[in-house]
């Protein structure tokens, strides 16, 4: 029991590890940017819902 948690506490830490190593060699959180990406294309979503359309003329 005791060497399983101790497998996946150290598989955990691997990950993060891992995932410290990408951020630190490409410069950016890949988690972070895809949560920024869909953050941007909601906002820009509720833009499209909220700003008036094209106003139609000559009525």
């Amino acid at each position: 029991m005791l060497t399983l948690l101790i497998a996946v506490s150290f598989q955990l830490i691997e990950m993060s590890l891992g995932r410290f190593r990408s951020i630190v060699s490409s410069g950016s959180d890949p988690v972070l940017e895809e949560k920024r990406a869909s953050r941007r294309s909601q906002q820009q979503q509720i833009r499209a819902a909220y700003s008036p359309g094209p106003v139609i003329k000559g009525q």
